[in-house]
Protein backbone atom coordinates (compact mmCIF):
# COMPACT_ATOMS: atom_id res chain seq x y z
CA UNK A 1 0.00 0.00 0.00
CA UNK A 2 1.26 3.54 -1.08
CA UNK A 3 -0.10 6.33 0.12
CA UNK A 4 0.37 9.52 -2.46
CA UNK A 5 0.93 12.72 -0.82
CA UNK A 6 0.58 16.04 -3.34
CA UNK A 7 3.71 18.56 -3.10
CA UNK A 8 2.76 20.87 0.07
CA UNK A 9 0.82 18.28 1.88
CA UNK A 10 1.85 15.56 4.70
CA UNK A 11 5.56 15.13 4.18
CA UNK A 12 6.23 16.73 1.20
CA UNK A 13 4.81 19.78 2.58
CA UNK A 14 7.61 22.40 2.48
CA UNK A 15 7.21 21.85 -1.12
CA UNK A 16 5.31 24.59 -3.26
CA UNK A 17 1.92 22.71 -4.95
CA UNK A 18 1.88 23.42 -8.32
CA UNK A 19 -0.81 24.90 -10.47
CA UNK A 20 -3.83 23.51 -11.74
CA UNK A 21 -4.58 19.59 -11.51
CA UNK A 22 -2.25 18.59 -14.39
CA UNK A 23 0.39 20.28 -12.97
CA UNK A 24 -0.23 18.35 -9.83
CA UNK A 25 0.03 14.84 -11.95
CA UNK A 26 3.22 15.87 -13.51
CA UNK A 27 4.48 16.43 -10.32
CA UNK A 28 3.23 13.16 -8.32
CA UNK A 29 4.11 10.74 -11.27
CA UNK A 30 7.52 11.93 -11.00
CA UNK A 31 8.02 11.69 -7.92
CA UNK A 32 6.75 8.19 -7.30
CA UNK A 33 7.85 6.94 -10.53
CA UNK A 34 9.93 4.20 -8.81
CA UNK A 35 6.66 3.18 -6.40
CA UNK A 36 5.13 2.45 -9.44
CA UNK A 37 7.30 0.38 -11.47
CA UNK A 38 4.95 -2.76 -12.70
CA UNK A 39 5.29 -6.05 -11.25
CA UNK A 40 3.99 -9.34 -12.78
CA UNK A 41 2.17 -10.28 -9.63
CA UNK A 42 0.72 -6.87 -8.67
CA UNK A 43 -2.55 -5.49 -9.27
CA UNK A 44 -2.13 -1.43 -9.16
CA UNK A 45 -5.49 -0.18 -7.56
CA UNK A 46 -5.82 3.77 -7.02
CA UNK A 47 -8.36 4.16 -4.59
CA UNK A 48 -9.14 8.34 -4.08
CA UNK A 49 -11.44 10.89 -2.48
CA UNK A 50 -12.35 14.36 -3.11
CA UNK A 51 -9.30 16.27 -4.82
CA UNK A 52 -7.62 13.29 -5.09
CA UNK A 53 -10.19 11.90 -7.39
CA UNK A 54 -9.91 14.62 -9.39
CA UNK A 55 -6.32 14.29 -9.75
CA UNK A 56 -6.71 10.13 -10.37
CA UNK A 57 -9.06 11.04 -12.82
CA UNK A 58 -6.52 13.40 -14.93
CA UNK A 59 -3.62 10.93 -14.24
CA UNK A 60 -5.55 7.67 -15.71
CA UNK A 61 -6.40 9.57 -18.97
CA UNK A 62 -3.16 10.33 -19.28
CA UNK A 63 -1.15 7.99 -18.40
CA UNK A 64 -3.59 5.00 -18.70
CA UNK A 65 -0.91 2.39 -18.41
CA UNK A 66 0.07 3.14 -14.45
CA UNK A 67 -2.83 1.92 -13.12
CA UNK A 68 -5.04 -1.68 -13.56
CA UNK A 69 -8.13 0.15 -12.05
CA UNK A 70 -9.57 2.77 -9.99
CA UNK A 71 -12.19 4.14 -7.57
CA UNK A 72 -13.03 7.68 -6.96
CA UNK A 73 -15.01 8.37 -3.84
CA UNK A 74 -16.92 12.18 -3.43
CA UNK A 75 -15.32 13.64 -6.47
CA UNK A 76 -16.07 16.31 -9.07
CA UNK A 77 -16.36 14.89 -12.38
CA UNK A 78 -14.16 17.57 -14.00
CA UNK A 79 -12.04 16.69 -17.00
CA UNK A 80 -8.76 18.86 -18.35
CA UNK A 81 -8.10 19.36 -21.79
CA UNK A 82 -4.75 17.28 -23.30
Amino acid sequence: VLAFDIPGCGPRNDLKTPFGVPAIVDDMRAHYARQLEREDNCHHLLISVSLGGMLATEWTRRHPGDFDSMVVINSCATFFPP
